[in-house]
């Protein structure tokens, strides 16, 4: 039998991260969930303190995240604050033999949830609650098929534990100078990512980009070092109040 994904003639998912964080998943070839990278010795404060902390709170703390758009809200608003970040595109096929479940809620900034005062309307045909989830999920393949065919565009690709990234995956820059750093990172990892650049306007910010570079070259230096608490939100709180 066809996968899901064939079904419904997706052939990629995509992946939003920070660039400073390209040394980390250059060098191991994989995505991990904030409780896969815990275990591998990051501290709470190498997370988003808003939305990772939502995400735990709501059950999803074991996940990846991936978007079946190229285009979505999260990349967006990073851009359009000129804060670096890149895309990383993943064959579906890769996904085939991955445990992942689907969501048609944004987890962090849904206003609905199981557990307040305003709930989800269930959609019967594609989702149900699991276990421990706040927010309701296709789980099994009849499921997936019909939210992917219903909610293709809001899906949320929730892969268990963490993801390699194997040949077929690309990785997609949004400048010049973001290109640049990946393909430095790439030659100083070893790794064999392709890297490729998209034509979407986009302009940095001189106020990330430096901060950026110094977080860059310290995880270059030092393969076991796992960051300073970098993240978007504390570097906005820099900025703002400097």
């Amino acid at each position: 039998m066809s996968s899901v994904w064939s079904r419904c003639g997706i052939t990629s998912v995509y992946h939003c991260t920070p660039l400073h964080y390209a040394p980390f998943i250059f060098r191991t070839r994989a995505l991990l969930s904030r409780a896969a990278l815990e275990r591998r010795g990051f501290e709470s404060r190498h997370f988003r303190s808003t939305s990772s902390a939502a995400d735990m709170r709501r059950g999803f703390g074991n996940v990846v995240f991936c978007a079946t758009q190229e285009r979505f809200e999260l990349l967006e608003a990073k851009l359009k604050r000129g804060f670096p970040h890149y895309l990383i595109e993943i064959p579906t096929k890769q996904i085939d033999h991955c445990k992942y479940l689907l969501c048609r809620y944004n987890i962090a900034k849904s206003r609905v949830a199981r557990d307040s005062k305003r709930k989800p309307v269930l959609d019967a045909k594609c989702e149900r609650y699991a276990s421990g989830l706040s927010l309701p999920v296709a789980i099994d393949d009849e499921e997936k098929f019909a939210m992917l065919r219903k909610w293709a565009r809001h899906t949320v690709v929730l892969i268990e534990g963490e993801i390699s990234l194997e040949l077929g995956v690309r990785v997609i820059a949004f400048s010049e100078e973001d290109e640049a750093m990946l393909m430095s990172i790439k030659k100083q990892t070893g790794s064999d990512l392709q890297i490729d650049r998209s034509d979407r306007p986009y302009r940095r910010c001189p106020k990330y980009v430096s901060q950026i570079g110094r977080f860059i070259e310290s995880a270059i230096e030092e393969p076991d070092w796992r960051g300073s608490g970098l993240n978007y939100d504390n570097l906005l709180k820099e900025i703002w109040f400097a």
